[in-house]
């Protein structure tokens, strides 16, 4: 199961093909984990090039993304949503600082 981690900023769906270039070309049948607990900033477009490069041009069976800001679960979930991949995503909200 690849696991990736996301920076702390992200702006630009560059980064998020520059994030993903190293990994296989092909995730069929995998479960891929992103951990955005540091992730304090992103952009719709680079979460909308994240869920492209694995859900729709990778394959992967699921994306989890694990530790995000309410900000990110909606860009993804409109992401994956408008690529027809809504059911392979799995959001999981990180708990808001008290």
């Amino acid at each position: 199961m690849p696991n990736l981690t996301l920076p702390e900023r992200a702006s630009s769906r560059d980064e998020a093909r520059e994030l993903t270039a190293s990994l296989p070309a092909s995730f069929a049948n995998a479960v891929v984990t992103v951990d955005g607990h540091s992730l304090d900033w992103s952009s719709s477009s680079y979460v909308d090039e994240l869920v492209k490069q694995i859900l729709s041009n990778r394959n992967a069976s699921k994306l989890i993304l694990d530790q995000v800001s309410e900000r990110v679960a909606l860009f993804a979930k409109r992401s994956a949503e408008r690529r027809g991949v809504f059911d392979r995503l799995t959001v999981k909200v990180r708990p808001l600082a008290s």
